[in-house]
């Protein structure tokens, strides 16, 4: 029964972020916000995150055509990706995902030249198209923190773990996330913008009271 549940819970958070095509959008909103708020709390550059947005998105996009100019943005989104800089649901692929794209690649090999193939192919990379399109505005945030980090003269592990943290850390679980993911959607994304949340309070406590005092104001 958990593994039925923990099944269609996974189709649901695929349907509801990476094959959303509306999600990138609306996600973005949040997420223009609340890097570059963290890194202002933790004492960093945090404006500047907004300024590299410019910088980050057609690194991205050149990448995802193929069309690098081997400038120094792209080569630092290969060192952002080989440092792992890069966290979100479009990267969350556990291993036995990972082996069912495969078998299903192989499935539609066998599969060409026909009808059924055809179609199946067609909605594949229709599905791949908006996959893509999430990737870039969900790589967008974490490397234009990357790219500040790197230019405020970090280290690219110290801008890694910056891009990480300066969102909700999915590579971050505990014990029990499997399982208790597997019958509630997002628990893990819930936890972690928590934990995240009372750590930056405990850690920064003048300029996290600044910051919810002044969302408070606002009527937030």
């Amino acid at each position: 029964l958990s593994a039925t549940i923990g099944a269609w819970n996974n189709t649901l958070k695929g349907m509801y972020t990476a094959y959303n095509i509306v999600f990138p959008i609306t996600n973005f909103m949040r997420d223009a916000q609340e890097p570059t708020i963290t890194q202002f709390i933790k004492g960093d550059n945090g404006h500047l995150v907004v300024k590299n947005y410019k910088n980050a998105f057609p690194a991205i996009i050149r990448s995802l055509r193929g069309k690098e100019s081997g400038g120094k943005y792209d080569e630092m989104l290969k060192e952002f990706r080989e440092t792992g800089g890069n966290t979100g649901y479009t990267h969350l692929k556990t291993p036995e995902q990972l082996e069912k794209g495969i078998n299903s690649e192989l499935e539609m090999l066998n599969r060409t030249g026909t009808f059924r193939g055809y179609t199946i192919d067609k909605a594949r990379k229709a599905l791949s198209a908006i996959e893509a399109w999430n990737q870039i505005f969900e790589d967008a945030t974490r490397f234009s923190v990357y790219i500040t980090s790197r230019e405020a003269g970090k280290s690219a592990k110290e801008a890694a773990n910056d891009s990480k943290e300066a969102s909700v850390n999915f590579n971050r679980k505990g014990k029990s996330s499997k399982a208790f993911d597997s019958v509630w959607a997002f628990w893990n994304v819930a936890i972690q913008s928590m934990q995240k949340n009372f750590k930056l309070a405990k850690d920064h406590k003048g300029k996290f009271g600044m910051v919810a005092g002044a969302w408070l104001a606002l009527g937030f």
